[in-house]
């Protein structure tokens, strides 16, 4: 398995299953396979900028042009655009409900991409 933003290796780092829309926020409503069409592999870094436990999220996820990127704050605080590594299978809306819970500078950068 690889990174799906910066394309690590899982013989390198740790890959980890991330919920684009929040696993507590799926139980809420009710919904039970929480896991259908709203996991992406990352690694732990990738996966601390892309969770929104308590704080705004320091990266989204976009498609543009059929293709999907990331877009993420990085350790300067610079926005930059990274093309996903692997193909991703998530519902639009899930993506949506993450992106409104990003940081402010990016919401306004994956609403003008």
């Amino acid at each position: 398995m690889i990174c799906s933003c910066c394309g690590i290796k899982s013989e390198i780092a740790q890959i980890e299953k991330a919920h684009v829309k929040d696993k507590s926020e799926m139980i809420k409503l009710g919904i039970k396979d929480h896991n259908r069409l709203n996991l992406i592999e990352l690694c732990v870094s990738c996966h601390i900028l892309f969770d929104n436990n308590g704080r705004r999220a320091r990266m989204g996820i976009k498609e543009i042009d059929g293709k999907m990127f990331f877009i993420k704050l990085d350790e300067s605080n610079l926005i930059q655009i990274v093309r996903a590594k692997n193909s991703i299978n998530v519902l639009a809306e899930y993506i949506s409900w993450k992106n409104e819970r990003v940081d402010l500078r990016l919401y306004k950068t994956l609403n003008t991409v």
